[in-house]
């Protein structure tokens, strides 16, 4: 699936297709991706938040949501 690189939905839904799949990794791949390219898109730190939470990394997914936090405020 190619993505349009300025929209940061198709990352966000590509994203939760590979979590859906349980390919958990290619959804952390992805919403990384999509943070490097369009890296004020909240809903993106969020959505890895919780891949992070599935994956039991408690640390990255307190940052992430740190993050959507700071990004939301502005």
């Amino acid at each position: 699936m190619d993505l349009n690189l300025k929209n940061p939905d198709g990352y966000l839904f590509k994203a939760a297709a590979y979590y859906n799949q349980e390919k958990f990794n290619d959804a952390l791949v992805t919403a990384t991706t999509g943070i490097a390219t369009i890296p004020d898109y909240y809903l993106l730190y969020y959505f890895r938040a919780s891949i992070y939470r599935k994956l039991n990394n408690a640390t990255l997914a307190d940052a992430d949501d740190a993050k959507v936090k700071e990004l939301a405020s502005k």
